[in-house]
């Protein structure tokens, strides 16, 4: 019997040197991470009771079959693997984190090891850094190139700015309605998802333990610059508040969660793609839920990854395909094949490694292929039209 493969792992251990000023390389790694067709999330949670300390950093899914990397900072800097671990870390020694990118493509590890390495020497971290497979395999060595590269390029150009208007819109002149280009659609959701999670990290710093949500969201809108987000006009929208069926609060004054008239279940679906996602979505979350713990770095992809097919696939169905909406159509359709993506890279992850049946990883991603099929040719048709 032959002795196994080792698969391409990274190590790293450290801690940053201002905690306060995580957001410098957040920024960063997001925009990155986002070019790369990745999922950045930004952490702001409070550690524990103890007044202003926070764990910081974030969690990134870089690619398809890439654990997830986790980037998530203990009030005194350490670098740890989990948020638990970074809330209860005080000061204790940074501990080894290790990434198995070996199940994704060769570009993610380059892509990683140089992102490591920007955050050592220019993103204000102190790390070690283990990389024993530095030497791409033969035939992966012009893709790593290029992957380190790119990193760089985008890690030298400056921050976004802005988020940018809509694409396409009404033309006054004429009255017809002007689609936008699929690169002027990507770069506009690139720029709002890095405000989203700017927006994310203000909400988490002005929410301490037991603080009402909802003020730390509207100081956070107020701080990121975000006028008016979710502010009606006077006397917009009270028309509908008063139709039937609809009460914000019952007669004791407490909120009233909204229920509609009829089961949502009953509605009729407007495309059997919903169905579709609506059921093999759900089994991936339940496999997902029952990981073991040492699966966890490959379980989170694949449940977000998950959320994002199926995120995606609806939006694109819920638009409507009314004039204009090719190119916001086109952009959910992109969304969905991204967490598809994640999905199953993550589901052969899981296989390969022996963390979860090999038949359920499967049969699962079977369900997910045909959807990810139907997802990709509708979301040509939509380029076509932008294009044409």
């Amino acid at each position: 019997m032959s002795a196994r493969v080792p698969i391409p792992a990274i190590r790293y251990r450290g801690r940053v040197r201002d905690p306060e000023r995580c957001a410098f390389f957040e920024e960063r790694i997001v925009q990155v991470v986002l070019e790369l067709d990745g999922l950045p999330r930004v952490v702001r949670e409070p550690a524990g009771d103890r007044p202003g300390g926070f764990v910081r950093g974030m969690e990134v899914d870089l690619a398809p079959g890439v654990e997830c990397v986790p980037l998530l900072v203990a009030p005194s800097g350490g670098i740890h693997a989990s948020r638990e671990a970074a809330a209860r870390a005080g000061g204790s020694q940074p501990v080894w984190i290790r990434v198995r990118t070996g199940h994704g493509p060769p570009e993610a590890h380059a892509a990683l090891a140089e992102i490591l390495r920007w955050l050592s020497e220019e993103g204000g971290a102190d790390l070690e850094i283990e990389d024993p497979s530095s030497d791409p395999r033969p035939g992966e060595e012009r893709a790593a190139g290029a992957a380190r590269e790119r990193v760089r390029r985008l890690l030298r150009r400056p921050p976004e700015g802005p988020p940018l208007p809509i694409p396409g819109g009404e033309d006054p002149g004429i009255g017809v309605v002007r689609e936008g280009t699929e690169a002027a659609w990507d770069a506009w959701f690139l720029a709002r998802r890095c405000k989203e999670e700017g927006l994310h990290r203000a909400v988490g710093e002005r929410r301490g333990p037991g603080d009402d949500p909802s003020k730390a969201m509207d100081d956070a809108l107020w701080a990121e610059g975000i006028r008016g987000f979710g502010e009606a006009d006077e006397g917009d929208g009270d028309e509908e508040m008063d139709e039937p069926g609809y009460e914000d609060e019952d007669e004791d004054g407490h909120e009233r969660v909204w229920e509609p008239d009829e089961p949502l279940e009953d509605e009729p679906l407007l495309d059997p793609i919903l169905q579709d996602l609506r059921e093999v979505v759900g089994d991936v979350l339940e496999l997902a839920r029952g990981a073991p713990r040492e699966a966890e770095g490959f379980a989170g992809p694949l449940a977000r990854g998950a959320l994002e097919f199926m995120g995606g696939g609806s939006q694109m169905v819920w638009i409507g395909d009314d004039d204009g909406t090719a190119g916001m159509r086109l952009l959910q359709a992109k969304r969905g094949l991204r967490g598809a993506g994640f999905a199953l890279g993550s589901l052969r992850a899981l296989e390969a490694e022996g963390l979860l049946p090999a038949a359920a990883c499967r049969n699962l991603a079977r369900a997910i292929e045909p959807i990810e099929r139907d997802l990709r040719a509708r979301a040509e048709a939509l380029r076509g039209r932008l294009e044409g």
